[in-house]
């Protein structure tokens, strides 16, 4: 049996039950890197950002490759594209007014 194959059918049967554990859990481990981050040094916090675009991106890449052949999108496929783009706009955001926040702060304390 092909790798591709094995890979696919894998996802497929894990991906109902871990889909809302993981979804939880990505979004728990975000806010917690992300305020420690913010907590040691701000400057990190568009490397951080930067890094979650990566691995979305990655998924989407592998999961939608149209070089892989046509294949149906399943209903956890589209919770997936809609949770990935919910992801991209909500990290924009933050990341935008935590880098907007702490340059306020440096202006004000004068560092």
């Amino acid at each position: 049996m092909a790798l591709k194959t094995v890979v696919d059918n894998a996802t497929e049967t894990v991906k109902a039950p871990l889909y809302f554990v993981t979804v939880g859990l990505v979004y728990i481990g975000y806010i917690a890197v992300f305020l420690g981050i913010s907590y040691i040094s701000p400057t990190y916090i568009r490397l951080a950002s930067n890094v979650a675009y990566i691995l979305v991106g990655l998924l989407l890449a592998y999961k939608f490759n149209p070089l892989r052949g046509a294949t149906a999108v399943t209903e956890a496929d589209t919770r997936l594209i809609f949770v990935c783009a919910v992801f991209i706009i909500f990290n924009l955001g933050i990341t935008e007014y935590a880098l907007m926040f702490f340059d306020t702060v440096k202006t004000t304390i004068g560092i």
